[in-house]
């Protein structure tokens, strides 16, 4: 069995804010603990997690959504990885099918959306019946308070 606490140790080794770390740490276990087949990361920016997921998970299928280009660009020359696709799309309308995923990420993004509980609604129509969703928000004193 792979060892995944010591690959993931190795994926936040260079994060200097500490909170961030936190959170990605619990994103990542849960990512090998579960060994989903199909990630979905929303608003995947630059693309960490879609990077991190391709080194824990290189058998999955991941995808990266964004609605920023720039950042969709940024993370296809961030990831080197031939299990990873992009796609420009809003998160409050995605163009994906139903119960197409077991393992979804959205984190840091539901605070930018105008309309965020249709977005949790879309999370929710994509995400397969026993799949599992990982959604983060910034909280004031994070972790400390």
């Amino acid at each position: 069995m792979k060892n995944y606490s010591s690959a993931i140790k190795k994926i936040l080794a260079g994060e200097v804010d500490y909170a961030f770390r936190l959170r990605a740490r619990i994103i990542l276990e849960n990512l090998s603990l579960l060994r989903p087949k199909k990630i979905l990361d929303l608003g995947c920016g630059r693309g960490f997690y879609l990077k991190a997921a391709g080194k824990l998970l290189p058998e999955a299928k991941i995808l990266g959504v964004d609605k920023n280009s720039g950042y969709l660009k940024k993370a296809r020359n961030y990831v080197q990885a031939d299990n990873v696709a992009y796609l420009k799309a809003d998160i409050t309308k995605l163009p994906l099918k139903d119960n197409a995923f077991d393992f979804i990420i959205a984190s840091e993004i539901l605070e930018h959306l105008e309309d965020d509980e249709k977005a949790i609604k879309e999370i929710y129509r994509v995400l397969s019946w026993e799949g599992k969703a990982i959604i983060t928000v910034p909280a004031k004193n994070y972790p400390f308070f």
